[in-house]
């Protein structure tokens, strides 16, 4: 296994046999999940060469079994058009045993990539400020919609903080951010602007509403 705690590992069999591969999921709330799948495998070279592989021909109604050695690079055509299978005719690949506990491997994916939104002020009656803290290497794309489904912001970029909504009319809005494979959606609620008081707060204060 080339890597324990990636979501792509690469195995690489040493052996022929049938090998476990048990994968276990662990989110940033410490939730597991656990499945395993077992994979079969079989050497199919030919001693002595370093490009043929052996290869059981049937004839056009699948009868006939026939071993041959061919060159890999023939054997796309003889899998896809004739219908062979690889390795010699008779051979029940896997049939026995599993092999021993040691050779099951335990991948660990860990959900826990840092990925946090945040936006102040939020209410806001001017303008909202929203802040991305990753460890992604991806854009970071915002779609803002009000209630009706109506976009009515989109940007995209590689900084850690945004800022707009200074246009918004009085609302609720839902703000979607997007990174890679993580996203997060919030609720935006826009006041009146400030705009309706000429600039300067009214007596008591900006209203809440």
């Amino acid at each position: 296994m080339n890597n324990y705690t990636s979501a792509e590992p690469v195995f690489t069999a040493t052996a022929p046999g049938s090998y476990t591969l048990t994968c276990t999921v662990t989110n940033k709330y410490g939730c597991t999940s656990t499945c395993s799948v077992t994979i079969c495998v079989t050497d199919v070279r030919v001693p002595g060469t370093s490009n043929k592989v052996y290869l059981c021909h049937t004839d056009a109604g699948g009868s006939n079994p026939t071993t041959l050695a061919v060159n890999t690079s023939a054997v796309d055509n003889h899998l896809s058009v004739h219908g062979d299978k690889l390795g010699k005719c008779g051979e029940t690949p896997c049939a026995q045993q599993l092999i021993s506990r040691s050779s099951v491997e335990e991948i660990i994916i860990n959900e826990e990539t840092p990925f946090s939104v945040k936006v102040l002020p939020n209410p806001s009656s001017n303008y909202f400020t929203l802040q991305v803290q990753s460890d992604l290497k991806e854009h970071v794309e915002i779609r803002v919609t009000d209630l009706q489904g109506r976009r009515v912001y989109n940007t995209r970029g590689n900084a850690a903080s945004f800022r707009f909504g200074e246009t918004f009319v009085k609302g609720i809005y839902l703000v979607e951010v997007v990174q890679g494979d993580q996203k997060r959606v919030l609720k935006l609620i826009k006041h009146r602007t400030h705009s309706v008081y000429g600039g300067h707060p009214p007596v008591g204060g900006w209203p809440l509403a």
